[in-house]
């Protein structure tokens, strides 16, 4: 028998932490879960197994313990490698790792664990947590390739669990006046990525995954906008509250939109009202504060754009012109999402409906299961219009922001003519002068053609308006002379008439 060494009591200790501590192994349910519902025929079969069940037993154990040593010799060489120089930044691609129903998935997560004791630098410790968020939704894309979709309510349940944790450190560090900006801005982005979900995950989650999966994404998006901005006395003050980060953007975006102070909600929240409840009596929705930070991200970044556009770095253009089209594109799509809250309302009615009829004996089971499947049917067409809409306006957004990245560009061109001009030697100033003397000459000649045409059409409106007096006048001349000769006809007719009268009474 192998001497107990350190390390092996610290995986030992890690391991029963692991399991107790409430982080239980999908794959290990699943398989006791199966196991309680054979026991009865396994006990048939146990005696003449026995023997078999040993040597496999035994076989397990000294692969565990070989794996076990492995995972712990890796995190440890990989800690190493990490705090041997902290300022060394490496880009690392994340990549699925075991699958919940793999039997070594505990390891795997184990060694997650391990990484992050062993890590003292809270930036390296950020990093951590948000490429342990983006294997969780690696893991549910793979499990739901192949067809284990059981697996994925597991995996966001841990996926949240783990955001939550990584936006808190990364909260911490951009709260910190030591840390650089540039590292500022990067956790900041990575945690704005890790928060985007499939759709097709989404919809294999149960009603309450998904609630607390929209909550906790709304919370990381505002914690990743919101943070930066905020006076770090007020933060340090609402921390000793006993608030949490994401609580803390909250808690402030809902006192710009209500109008009420930090303090006015601090006491709602301590009369036992969860910030869900307040945000209603408040008459605010979650997405009404993510509207809030896109139009101030939104401000921000075109304010930063002009002022790399005034210095002329077409490197930071291009990254800002980028960044603005995703944000314009989450801006146009924050109506889309109104519309998917609706759809998801009127479909929970029409469900509630439905189930109604069935339990007042209104319809069959069969009829009832027909209703359902037209709904989903209907339900599917109108989110295909709507994920169709948000295409169209990512590309829309896209093209518009491509001209104006365009427009910069031939900007850029200009003023770069104009910096070579001004570079030249001294036999080449009096060319210059001389094209800049006919560009004047040539806009003055301008500017007096224009000026010419213009008073040559105000005389020929004037002209055109002394026409239709005279006009005016000589219709008015024919009318009268018309009505006038038309009168002596009238006296003449009338003299007539009296004449002849006159002459029939002789």
């Amino acid at each position: 028998m192998k001497g107990f060494n350190m390390k092996k009591i610290i995986t030992f200790s890690l391991l029963i932490t692991l399991v107790i501590g409430g982080t239980p192994v999908y794959a290990v349910n699943h398989t006791i879960n199966q196991s309680t519902d054979q026991a009865t025929d396994q006990t048939v079969e146990q005696t003449a197994d026995q023997t078999v069940d040993q040597t496999i037993d035994q076989a397990a154990d000294r692969t565990v313990d070989q794996a076990v040593e492995q995972t712990v010799d890796q995190t440890i060489d990989q800690v190493a490698d990490q705090t041997a120089d902290p300022t060394v930044q490496e880009e690392v691609t994340v990549e699925a790792g075991l699958t919940p129903d793999n039997i070594f998935y505990l390891l795997d997560r184990m060694q997650e664990k391990l990484q992050l004791l062993f890590t003292i630098d809270l930036q390296k410790e950020s990093e951590l947590l948000l490429s342990f968020a983006q294997e969780r939704l690696l893991e549910s894309d793979q499990m739901l390739n192949e067809g284990k979709e059981e697996y994925i309510n597991y995996l966001i349940d841990n996926y949240i669990e783990t955001l939550n944790q990584a936006e808190e450190k990364v909260a911490e560090v951009v709260i910190d006046e030591q840390v650089e900006e540039e590292v500022k801005e990067t956790l900041t982005n990575k945690l704005e990525d890790v928060i985007t979900v499939d759709d097709t995950i989404e919809e294999q989650l149960d009603e309450n995954t998904k609630e607390q999966l929209q909550v906790k994404k709304q919370e990381a998006y505002l914690v990743a906008n919101v943070v930066k901005e905020l006076d770090p006395e007020k933060v340090k003050k609402l921390r000793d509250e006993g608030l949490g980060f994401g609580q803390i953007v909250k808690v402030t975006t809902m006192s710009e939109l209500s109008g009420k102070t930090e303090e006015e909600i601090l006491d709602l929240m301590n009369d036992n009202k969860g910030l869900g409840v307040i945000a209603q009596e408040l008459d605010i929705e979650p997405r009404d504060m993510v509207k809030k930070v896109v139009k101030k991200k939104e401000k921000l970044i075109k304010e930063a754009l002009e002022e790399a556009i005034n210095t002329g770095n077409e490197t930071a253009i291009k990254e800002l012109t980028e960044t603005l089209i995703e944000v314009k594109v989450e801006k146009k799509e924050l109506g889309l999402i109104k519309k998917i809250a609706k759809l998801e309302q009127e479909v929970t009615e029409k469900i509630d409906e439905i189930s109604e009829e069935l339990r007042n004996g209104e319809i069959t089971q069969e009829e009832a299961q027909l209703k359902i499947e037209e709904l989903k049917e209907e339900t599917q067409e109108e989110m295909e219009e709507i994920r169709e809409k948000a295409a169209k306006i990512e590309d829309k957004v896209k093209k518009e922001m491509k001209k104006e990245e365009n427009k910069y560009k031939e900007k850029f061109r200009e003023e770069d003519d104009d910096d070579d001009d001004e570079d030249i030697d001294d036999e080449d100033k009096d060319v210059k002068e001389k094209k800049e003397s006919k560009r004047e000459h040539d806009k003055e000649k301008e500017i007096k053609k224009k000026e010419k045409k213009e008073r040559e059409k105000a005389h020929k409106e004037d002209d055109d308006d002394d026409d239709f007096e005279k006009t005016k006048i000589k219709k008015y001349k024919e009318r009268k002379d018309n009505e006038d000769s038309k009168k002596k006809d009238d006296d003449d007719e009338d003299k007539k008439k009296h004449k002849d009268k006159d002459d029939d009474e002789d």
